[in-house]
C-alpha cells in the first residue's frame, strides 16, 4: 500500500491561511484553513486526521 502522507503538504504563509495539497494533484488545494489573524508561522500533523497551527505575534516597544 502507498504512504497517503508521503503526497500531503501543508503550505502556510502571510495570507493568514493554511493551503492543504495531495501532491499528486497541485493544481488546486485539498482545503483551505481559514481564521488565523496573523500570518502562520507553525504547522504541525498530530495524527492522520487532525494538525495543529500557530502563529506568533512579536512587539516591540519601550517597557516605560
Amino acid at each position: 500500500m502507498r504512504n497517503l502522507r508521503a503526497s500531503l503538504a501543508v503550505l502556510y504563509s502571510v495570507d493568514h491561511h493554511i493551503h492543504y495539497y495531495d501532491l499528486r494533484r497541485p493544481r488546486e488545494p485539498l482545503m483551505i484553513f481559514k481564521g488565523h489573524r496573523k500570518a502562520v508561522s507553525y504547522v504541525k500533523f498530530m495524527n492522520r486526521e487532525e494538525l495543529v497551527s500557530a502563529y506568533v505575534c512579536i512587539h516591540i516597544g519601550s517597557a516605560e
